[in-house]
Formats: C-alpha cells, sequence, structure tokens
C-alpha cells in the first residue's frame, strides 16, 4: 500500500551563496549519517570549507543549492558540471534527520534532474553511488537511471570502496518523468515543483 504524506509541502531552492546558511553547510556536511553514505568520511575543518566557499564563487562548473521545505533547510543539492564531457554531476543529501525515510528524496531528484536537462539538453546526468548504499541507488533506479559500470570509489585517505556509476538521458527523463510527477501529486499534493535557478 502506497504511503500518502499529509503534512504541507513547499518546496524552494536558494544557492547556498546567496543565503544565511554558508557556514551551516559544514555542519550540515560533518553529521556521521551524511559522511558515512560519501566517499570522502572525514570531517571538514573550517580551513577545508573556506576554502570550498571560495571555489564555489563565479565558478561555472559547480554550484550548491539548498532545499527548503517551507523555509526549513532540509537537504543539499550539489552539480558539477563537465562542459567538454557532456554531462552533469549531482550529488544529493538530506540535512535533517527528521526527514530521512520520508520519501522527500524523489523531489529533490526530480528538481536536479529538470535542472540538469534544462542546463544541458545534449548531455547526460551521471552520479557515483557507494554500492553500501542501497537506498540511493534504488531511487535512482525509480528515476530511471542505467547502470553504467563498478568502480573502486577513493576516499581523502587512499580507502577503496565499492561504487557503482549511473546514468541518465534526456531522452530516457522525458519518457520516465511523467510517472514520477503523478507520484509527487499523489504522495505529496506536488503539481508543479519549484525549479533550481539555472546559472550560468
Amino acid at each position: 500500500m502506497n504511503q500518502t504524506y499529509k503534512e504541507p509541502v513547499a518546496i524552494e531552492f536558494k544557492n547556498i551563496l546567496d543565503t544565511e546558511y554558508t557556514e551551516e553547510l559544514r555542519n550540515w556536511r560533518n553529521q556521521d549519517f551524511v559522511r558515512n553514505n560519501m566517499t570522502n568520511h572525514n570531517l571538514i575543518s573550517e580551513e577545508e570549507h573556506r576554502h570550498y566557499l571560495d571555489s564555489l564563487r563565479n565558478n561555472k562548473e559547480q554550484k550548491v543549492f539548498v532545499a527548503l521545505n517551507c523555509q526549513e533547510p532540509v537537504a543539499i543539492i550539489t552539480i558539477k558540471i563537465h562542459w567538454d564531457e557532456h554531462y552533469v554531476e549531482p550529488g544529493m543529501y538530506i540535512i535533517n534527520k527528521d526527514y530521512l525515510g520520508r520519501g522527500l528524496g524523489i523531489v529533490m531528484s526530480y528538481a536536479r534532474l529538470e535542472y540538469i536537462f534544462e542546463l544541458m539538453p545534449e548531455g547526460k546526468m551521471k552520479t557515483t553511488i557507494l554500492d553500501k548504499n542501497e537506498k540511493n541507488i534504488n531511487l535512482q533506479k525509480k528515476m530511471g537511471c542505467v547502470f553504467e559500470k563498478s568502480i573502486m570509489a577513493v576516499d581523502a585517505n587512499g580507502k577503496e570502496e565499492p561504487a557503482s556509476v549511473y546514468f541518465l538521458t534526456k531522452e530516457a527523463w522525458d519518457k520516465n518523468k511523467e510517472e514520477i510527477e503523478k507520484r509527487l501529486e499523489r504522495d505529496f499534493g506536488l503539481k508543479n515543483i519549484a525549479r533550481i535557478p539555472v546559472e550560468i
């Protein structure tokens, strides 16, 4: 039986640099339940975070957005744009434990795919997921992503973990997204998902 979410959902997206959450971003990223599902499990230092924020300014190849539900920060979406190779590599993580397992991952995935194929309609979406992160793998399959290859992901300390690369084309997304939109309306009452602002 499908679960229906009764609570109001009003999602919007903002570039992290345009918000008051730039410093809080490091605390969100350093939570155990977040970093344990990343290829780099290390805690991010204040200096590393400062350099990271500096690297985002005026950067046409990397963007970070915060997703807000009724003005409450709930997730982070990262975007790496590989212009020469014609693909976009997104990332996403929930930052509020209260939202884990409540289905908002599909809302975030929908929004980032719409962003990616508006930004690069002739390109692909590619994502690397640790094999142990079965929830994310299942989510990406629901979105229509196709397995490309197995790899060994290497973290900042040189430790290797098995991972998989999945991809999606705009053609495949256009065929699949109507079903996703029906699910978003059924489960969340969402008919028009807010767009992530496309900035080049």
